[in-house]
């Protein structure tokens, strides 16, 4: 039965009776070598609400809108500078700060 391209990514097949087997590159397992064997998000490597996509020998973080870094370790920091008036509070991300306004105030700043 090896005389079909069996396994998959490389993998070597090997006949037995009736049946094969397939011995799979590092990083890879299944019958048929088609699954990542190595889950890198597992330990939950992205911070900051990050997301973990998990790759072949490896792994990528989407940053949220807070947080940039290959594991999104940096958080943004846009409220440095605040202008929030009348108890507004910053909220950050990595695009802009926008104010948070309470009571009866509103506007850019909360200062109307």
């Amino acid at each position: 039965e090896c005389q079909n391209p069996l396994c998959q990514r490389n993998g070597q097949c090997v006949q037995s009776i009736n049946t094969y087997f397939c011995f799979c590159q590092s990083g890879y397992a299944g019958k048929n070598c088609e699954s990542n064997s190595d889950n890198e998000c597992l330990s939950n490597p992205c911070q900051n609400q990050g997301t973990c996509v998990d790759l072949i020998n490896g792994y990528r973080c989407t940053c949220s809108d807070v947080s940039t870094g290959s594991n999104c370790e940096r958080t943004e920091t846009n409220c440095q500078n605040s202008q929030c008036q009348n108890g507004g509070i910053c909220m950050a991300s990595r695009k802009e700060a926008i104010c948070r306004c309470y009571g009866n105030f509103g506007g850019a700043y909360c200062d109307k």
